[in-house]
Formats: C-alpha cells, structure tokens, sequence
C-alpha cells in the first residue's frame, strides 16, 4: 500500500502486513510528522508502467516511544520507582535519628561517667544524692575519713565488767581534716540499740594520707 505524509505530501511504498486493522503509529521520514495508518480498501486498477510511476522513498516506519520517566508526572511513575523512593527516604530519616540518638546516648554515658567521678563533690552539694549512690553500689565518704582495725574487748571500768572499743581513723583525702566526735552504739541480736555513747579523738586533727 501507499502511505502519504498529510503534512508535507510525501509518498511512501509499505507492505500491506506491517499496517494492522487496527491501525498504526508511523512517522514521515522526510518531515517528521507523525501519524496513524490504517489499511486502505482493495482497489484494482489497470495502469502503464509510466501511469504507475510515483516517486518512492525507503519507507521505515517509527514507533512511537514512550516518554522518558524524567518527563512523566510523579502520578504516572511507576510503582516500584516510588517505593524505592520512599525506601531511601525512610532509610535517610532512620539514619539522622540514629545519630540523634547516638549523640543522646553519649551524652548520658559521659553524664553518668562525671557523676561517678566525682560523686563526692555531687553528694556534698546534693546531700539527698548520697541514698541513690549508695543502692547503686557506690557508697560516697564525703568526711575523707575511714576507721580501720576497730576491735571490742572487754575491760573493768571502775571494778564493773565493761567493753573496751579501739581503732585507728584515716585520712584519705590530700589536706589535712578534723575528725568529727564519733558516734558507738551497742547492739543485741535482734539489732536495737541497747547503749550510745559519742568518743572525741584525742588529737582530732589528722594530716593526710595518716592515722590516728
């Protein structure tokens, strides 16, 4: 069959197979107009090789191309391109609170880490403090002062049976402390206070780093 370019009147020979009923997208290779062919009716005609003779050109129809997916609309993209999308979207968003938190988390690691350091100086400011240390595990000394080799042994005071409680204080902080008078109870076996007496160190100055 003929195909003629409505554009710019440009004949082309085509083999009636390629065009199907149902039509089909060509494009004038002279011009570049595009159009829809449909076969054309059956017509016999009885013509001279001279009557017969129209210019022919090398006829190579084009189909049309879809539109690249940079020019379709986000509507028309497909599926599996916007699910891919919104994957590196979700996983950038994952990322930036993951650094958020991480940050957070050091933050509190160093937090605790000072707290535990210097817990001593904590507890002197908030002496409520001192509890939370102690059910952690950390009891805090705020005095500078430890007692060690304490001992009770029993002893006569005055003819009369009596108890005789010895020990050493130490200092363990680097200046010089004050002992504070120290506070003895005597207990039972159930634990209640049977007697409280209050002990004043002889020399209650203790240099650092010594006992008395």
């Amino acid at each position: 069959m003929i195909l003629t370019c409505p554009e710019c009147a440009t004949s082309y020979f085509v083999d009636d197979r390629k065009i199907a009923p149902e039509g089909r997208a060509v494009k004038c290779a002279s011009c570049g107009h595009r159009w829809t062919a449909h076969p054309e009716a059956t017509l016999e005609l009885d013509v001279s090789a001279e009557e017969g003779a129209v210019a022919r050109e090398p006829f190579e129809p084009e189909v049309e191309e879809p539109a690249a997916l940079s020019d379709l609309p986000g509507a028309e993209l497909p599926k599996v391109i916007r699910a891919k999308v919104e994957t590196t979207r979700k996983v950038r968003e994952a990322a930036t609170h993951g650094i958020v938190w991480a940050g957070m988390a050091a933050t509190i690691a160093i937090v605790l880490g000072l707290a535990v350091v210097f817990r001593v100086d904590v507890v002197k400011i908030m002496p409520g403090s001192a509890k939370a240390y102690a059910l952690a595990g950390l009891p805090v000394n705020t005095l500078g002062l430890v007692i060690e080799g304490s001992r009770a042994e029993p002893a006569l005071q005055d003819g009369h049976a009596a108890l005789s409680i010895s020990g050493m204080i130490r200092n363990v902080e680097d200046h010089a402390i004050v002992t504070p008078p120290l506070k003895i109870e005597l207990l039972d076996k159930a634990g209640k206070t049977i007697v409280t007496k209050v002990a004043r160190p002889a020399d209650p100055v203790v240099p650092p780093g010594e006992t008395r």
